[in-house]
This record gives C-alpha cells, structure tokens and sequence, in this order.
C-alpha cells in the first residue's frame, strides 16, 4: 500500500513540473508571454493561450491592448484591472466566464472595447458595467444569457454605447426598458436567439438607433408601430423568423430606411404600398419566402431601390409593370422559382438595370423584345430553364459584349435554331453554352459545332382521308313524271352517285339534306310536307392526291410541287356536286309541276 502511494505521489510531481501544462500560478506578464513566442510590450500585450484559469496581471501601466482569449477564467475579480488604467482594448472571448459582478471593470475610465463573447455569462447585475464612460463596443455574442437574468440598470451608464451584440444568447422576448439608459446606441443585434414576439415599448429611448439585427429568431407577427420609435434606422434585418405577414402600418416612421431583410420567412403575400414609407430604400432581401405574385404597386415609391431580391419563391409569372416603381434598380434576382411566362413590359421602366438572374426557372419561351427596354443590362442569367429554341431577335437590342448564360436548357438543335446559331456568331459569350438534347444524332454537341444545313426538322406525314357528302332530295305526292337525265323512283328506291379519287388531306365529312318542297306551290319549304316522300341521296367521296413540301423551299421553283391542297378547291369539290345535284332536282321539279297544271288528276278540279 505504501509502495503504491509513492507512486502516485511521484506521478502528480511530474504533472506538476510539466511545463507545457497550465500552471495555476501562471501570470500574464511579459515573462510568461515571450515563453510563448508572443509580444507582451506597450502598448499591447498578447496573453491568449496560457492556460489561465484566473486573472493575475504583472504588465506595465502603459498598455492599451489586452487579449485574454482562449484561457480558462471562470470568474473576473473586482479591481483586478487597477493597475492597467490605460486599457482601452480589453478581450476576454472564449473563456468560461458564467457572471458579470458589479464593479468589475471599474476604473477603466478610458475603455472603449470590451469583448466578452464566446462564454458561459448567465447574469448581468446592475452596475456590471458601471464606471465606463468611453465604452464604445460592447460584445456578448454566443453566451447563455436570458432576458429574465439581465438586470434592468445592466446596461446604466454607458453614455457612449455605440454597439451592443447579444446575439446567440437565450434572450426569448424583448423586455421593455432594457435598453433605456443606451440613447447613443447605434447598432444592436440581439440575432440568434429564440425571440418570438416584441413588446411594445421595447425599443424605447433608441431613437438614434441605426441598424436593427432581429434575425434567425422565432419571431412570427409584428405588431404596427413596434418601430415607431426608431426614426434613424437605416438597417432592420427580419431574416430567418417565422414571419407570414407584413401588416399594414408595420413599418411605420421609418423613413431613413436604407436596408431592409425579410429572407427567409414564411411570407406569402406583400400588399400594394407595404414599403411604401421607405423612399430611401436601396436594398431589399425577400428570398426564401413563398411569395407567388408580385402585384402591381408593391414597390411604389421606392424610387431609390437598387437591389431587389425574389429569388427562391413560388412566383410563376412576371405581370406588365410589376417593377415600374423602382426606375433606379440595378439588381434584380428572380432565381429558384417557378416563372413560366414573362409578359410584355414585364421590366419596363428599367433602363438602368445591370444584372437580372432568370436561373432555375420554368422558362419555356423568351418573346423578342422581352429585354428591349433593358439597355445598360450587362448580366442576364438564365440558366437551368426549360428552353428548347430561341430566336436571335431576343437579344438584338443588348450590347454584344453582355455576359449571358444560358447552359442548362434542353436544346432542340433543329431548323428552328438555324437564325439563332447564324447570328451567334455576333455574341461571343454564347459560344459553347448551348448543348444539344435533341435530336439524338445531335445529343451532347455544342451549337456552335453543328453546321446549319443538319438544323433540319421532320417533314410532317398528312394521312388520307375521305370526304363524305350526303344529298337527301324529299318530294311530296307519288306521281312518276320524268324528265330526260333524271330519274324519279317510289319511295323505296334511291339513287347513290358515287364520285371517287385519290386525295390525301385532313378529314372532311358533310352531310346535306334537301328540304321539302310544297306541292301547291312549288317552293322549297323549311319542313316534310305530305304523307308521302321521295328521296334520293347522294354519296361522294372525294380523294385527290396531296403532296407537302418540306420546310425549306426547293432552289428549282420548275420543280417545285404542290404544298398543300388549296381551301377553295376543297370546298368547290364538295359543294360543286351538291349544287349540281340541287340544280338537275329544281329542273325536274319544275318540269313536272308544269305538267302537273296542264294535266290535273281526275276529280282535282272539283271542290
């Protein structure tokens, strides 16, 4: 037993004398710096790394810049700082530092940056920071502090604050009146936290707040007027909330507005005149949304805008004039939606647009005279769409030294492509974008490789079909009255002509009937007259060949065939037969009407 005790007794001593261990009476000195291979000479001192798990200092009065980074400190002493008033840069990130005392950095008069990010600080007492009246730069980012744990006079006496980072805490709400005793404030992120509503009242006594960081929060509603007080802002940043509407009168009295961010919400729906207040606005960040239209008057006002992003939405179509409102912009990101159409004037008013991302889209067709209105564009993507053709006229009004993509599309390489790759030649950035898909023969080669007499298309194939003409001629009375080339039968007889020839052309089938004729009149009535008809119908089926000609007119006009067969012909060969057929019965009928009055039935004349 004894034996073994010397022996963990000797194993602790040779821990303890390891000098690449920390050693809990390690100072941050310039000694125990330059062993490091690190400066420790004013004005700054570089004491990251030594393991310390407590604050004891032995460095010059002088020095201005303290880093402290990456040790072990658990707890900061009050007045462990007296002996450094000087101090005007002092860093403590990456610690373990869990609670800020009252009195800490007291006597630091001339301090102006104090970096306690990346620690364990639960709590802020009243008076943590008192005694800092240069403070300028105030950073608690990533700790595990919550607003129930930072007292109300936390912040009490920073009259210069200009920056106060809390973001990647636990803070769930703001609390009004934390920031009260911080009018000088101008910049405060509390993003990264898990905020699901503001209070009113939060943002009180800010008035010269500029930038606003609330994104990736839980935030889901914001109520009008929460930034009412706020009428310097210049940047709000609402990214990565649950946000699904913006409400009217939301961003009220906010007219210095440079920069605003909503990406990555649940926005469905911006009402006309939603940012109508904002007539300073430059940059506006609405990707990741489930925006699907973008109505007319939803940017008005913002005559300033530079930048507008839409990108990864659910939009579908680009109506006339959805960006009227913004002549100024230069930027404008329509990526990863579902746009199938763009209409006529869909970018009117925007002569001074530079860049314009179409990428990853459903575009089927680019209209000519789509980007007409675009002359200063020097960036057009439209990239992974669902182009097969495209006509050189779209891009005939953009400079020749644009930068265009356009791969990613799948190319039908045939005769409708054969303007478009003859005038590439006038685009050099279009070399080597379009790939073929189809035709097979073409699968994979570049447009610019393939020679414009194989652009062919398919000749279309017309099938035969008949024409089918129907005459039923209808007579009153059973008299046997003839006349030469006619025939008059019982009514259970018929005449069928039949007229055949060979013609293919599209289907055509025509079934007409003879009205009735009155026999007392003789003229053609609208309905059957008589208790007894005759009929005679007529059936043709008319078949003349027709050829078609390819798509690309023969060079020999001598030999040139006939392309399609002529309407006109088509309709006199169906109603030709019909009206001679109309006209031999009018000729019969009258024949025998006349002799009908010249030789009357017995007993016709009585009554």
């Amino acid at each position: 037993m004894g034996r073994n005790l010397r022996h963990l007794l000797m194993f602790l001593l040779i821990i303890l004398k390891e000098p690449n261990l920390p050693d809990a009476g390690r100072t941050c000195s310039p000694s125990s710096v330059q062993k490091t291979g690190r400066s420790c000479a004013p004005p700054r001192c570089d004491c990251n790394f030594l393991g310390l798990t407590s604050i004891t200092l032995n460095l010059p009065s002088s020095i201005t810049d303290l880093y402290l980074n990456h040790n072990n400190i658990a707890i900061i002493r009050e007045g462990v700082f007296v002996n450094v008033p000087q101090l005007q840069n002092l860093s403590l990130s990456y610690n373990q530092i869990t609670m800020i005392l009252e009195g800490t950095f007291v006597n630091l008069t001339q301090l102006q940056k104090l970096k306690l990010s990346y620690n364990k600080i639960t709590m802020l007492q009243n008076g943590a920071f008192v005694n800092l009246p240069q403070l300028q730069y105030l950073n608690l980012f990533s700790n595990q502090l919550q607003i129930t744990k930072i007292q109300p006079d936390a912040f009490a006496n920073l009259p210069r604050l200009r920056t106060l980072d809390l973001s990647l805490n636990k803070i769930t709400m703001s609390k009004p009146g934390i920031f009260a005793n911080l009018p000088g404030l101008r910049v405060l992120a509390l993003s990264k936290n898990k905020i699901t509503k503001m209070k009113e009242g939060s943002f009180a006594n800010l008035s010269g707040l500029r930038e606003l960081w609330l994104n990736t929060n839980k935030i889901t509603t914001i109520n009008p007027g929460i930034f009412a007080n706020l009428p310097w802002l210049e940047k709000l940043y609402l990214s990565g909330n649950q946000i699904t509407l913006i409400q009217e009168g939301t961003f009220v009295n906010l007219a210095q507005l440079q920069e605003l961010s909503l990406s990555n919400n649940q926005i469905t729906l911006i009402p006309p005149g939603a940012f109508a207040n904002f007539t300073l606005l430059q940059v506006l960040w609405l990707t990741s949304n489930k925006i699907t239209l973008i109505q007319k008057g939803t940017f008005v006002n913002l005559t300033r805008l530079r930048l507008l992003s839409l990108s990864y939405n659910q939009i579908t179509m680009i109506q006339p004039g959805a960006f009227a409102n913004v002549p100024g912009l230069r930027q404008l990101f329509l990526s990863h939606n579902k746009i199938t159409n763009i209409k006529d004037d869909a970018f009117a008013n925007l002569s001074g647009l530079r860049e314009l991302w179409l990428a990853n889209n459903k575009i089927t067709t680019i209209k000519p005279g789509i980007f007409a209105n675009l002359p200063q564009l020097q960036k057009l993507y439209l990239t992974n769409n669902k182009m097969s053709a495209i006509a050189p006229l779209v891009f005939s009004l953009l400079p020749s030294n644009f930068d265009i993509k356009l791969d990613g599309n799948p190319w039908q390489c045939d005769c409708k492509m054969v303007p478009f790759r003859l005038d590439s030649t006038e685009f050099p950035s279009f070399k080597d974008q379009i790939t073929c898909v189809e035709p097979a023969n073409l699968r994979g080669q570049k447009l610019t490789d393939v020679s414009p007499e194989d652009l062919v298309c398919a000749e279309p194939t017309i099938s035969a079909l008949s024409v089918d003409v129907q005459v039923t001629l209808k007579f009153n009375n059973s008299d046997k009255g003839t006349t030469a080339g006619s025939t008059v039968k019982n009514k259970k007889n018929k005449t069928r002509p039949t007229i055949a020839s060979p013609l293919k052309s599209s289907s055509f089938h025509a079934d007409t009937r003879a009205t009735s004729i009155n026999y007392h009149n003789c003229t053609a009535a609208g309905s059957t007259v008589g208790p007894a008809e005759k009929r005679a119908k007529t059936r043709a089926i008319i078949s003349p060949t027709l050829q078609t000609t390819p798509e690309k007119p023969e060079s020999d006009t001598s030999k040139e065939s006939v392309s399609s067969f002529p309407k006109p012909a088509l309709i006199g060969s169906v109603c030709g037969p019909i009206a001679g057929i109309a006209l031999i019965g009018t000729v019969i009928l009258t024949i025998w009407c006349k002799r009908r009055t010249k030789n009357p039935p017995p007993g016709s004349s009585s009554g």
